[in-house]
């Protein structure tokens, strides 16, 4: 449930680093797996890794494919991160998408913040990528 969210990113952020992180500090939240009948989703706090990673216990590790992206930038204002993050969240998917005339393709979306994320420092962003079937070109 979206209440757990913030245990995986305690959690994920009380394990780092480990053995066979990719060095640049990013995080990921990735969603997948959503059911909108019953609003139920999976979601996952990670760091991107080498291929030859043994996660540290209890961690999974999970490919993201390649795809075509639509990336929407969430820049913060430094107040209290949820609102923001729900707000934007809300464009993204009521207006942004529907505006651009993309087309959501099938696939995790997710949320990166690079290493120097601090959500209490004014203009602090988060990068929201969303799969989305590339464009013809004729």
């Amino acid at each position: 449930t979206k209440s757990e969210i913030p245990q995986l990113w305690s959690a994920l952020i009380g394990a780092l680093p480990f053995e066979g992180q990719v060095q640049d500090w990013a995080t990921y939240g990735v969603v997948s797996t959503v059911d909108k009948a019953d609003g139920s989703f999976e979601y996952m706090a990670g760091v991107g890794v080498e291929p030859t990673c043994v996660p540290p216990p209890h961690f999974s590790t999970m490919e993201i494919p390649a795809a075509t992206y639509a990336v929407f930038r969430i820049t913060l204002n430094g107040t209290a991160l949820q609102p923001q993050v729900k707000a934007a969240m809300t464009a993204i998917w009521s207006e942004w998408i529907p505006a651009s005339g993309l087309k959501v393709a099938d696939g995790p979306d997710f949320e990166r913040y690079d290493g120097r994320f601090d959500p209490q420092q004014p203009g602090s962003f988060i990068d929201f990528h969303v799969p989305v079937e590339a464009p013809c070109h004729r």
